[in-house]
């Protein structure tokens, strides 16, 4: 069986401990020991490393997986929206599913993404292909909220690329 050292012993049992005579509520020495092996620098190294990894921990951004699972809850939000939006006289010219499309993702690293970590658009399809609209969404992530942030709404004729496209 290995032996712990004295001092290791001694200062394992000083970080224990919370309450002794003549020490205050906290553990905290009124004064250090001869040796100089106080308890309070160890307490405000703790405080100071835990402070430098929550300081750490809050600066990074979130994973693309967190990103997108957030993008398709406040995307099928926004749908749902749009959907209550549209007027009784325009429900007969809706599409009996609506959808949305993904159209751009890009996600930024580094010092580009200081303020937002990732931008998308968004194509809402809820009216009859014959009618040639949709809208279109823009949206960004904020790193420091870890929320998107809608920024741009357009009612618009269908992109290029979805002509054709039958719907969903």
């Amino acid at each position: 069986m290995t032996r712990i050292p004295a001092i290791l012993r001694a200062h394992i049992w000083c970080a224990l401990s919370t309450k002794r005579p003549g020490h205050p509520s906290l553990g905290l020495p009124l004064h250090f020991s001869a040796q100089g092996h106080g308890r309070l620098p160890r307490v405000l190294g703790f405080w100071a490393v835990l402070a430098v990894c929550a300081v750490f921990w809050s600066g990074c951004g979130s994973s693309t997986d967190t990103m997108q699972r957030k993008l398709d809850v406040i995307a099928g939000e926004d749908l749902q929206d749009i959907i209550k939006e549209i007027p009784d006289k325009a429900k007969g010219s809706m599409l009996a599913k609506p959808y949305y499309k993904v159209d751009e993702y890009q996600e930024f690293h580094g010092d580009t993404a200081i303020v937002f970590q990732a931008k998308a658009v968004l194509v809402f399809f809820y009216l009859d292909p014959s009618l040639d609209l949709c809208q279109v969404r823009k949206y960004r992530y904020k790193t420091s909220a870890g929320l998107w942030d809608r920024y741009d709404v357009k009612l618009m004729h269908f992109p290029k690329k979805y002509y054709g496209v039958p719907p969903q």
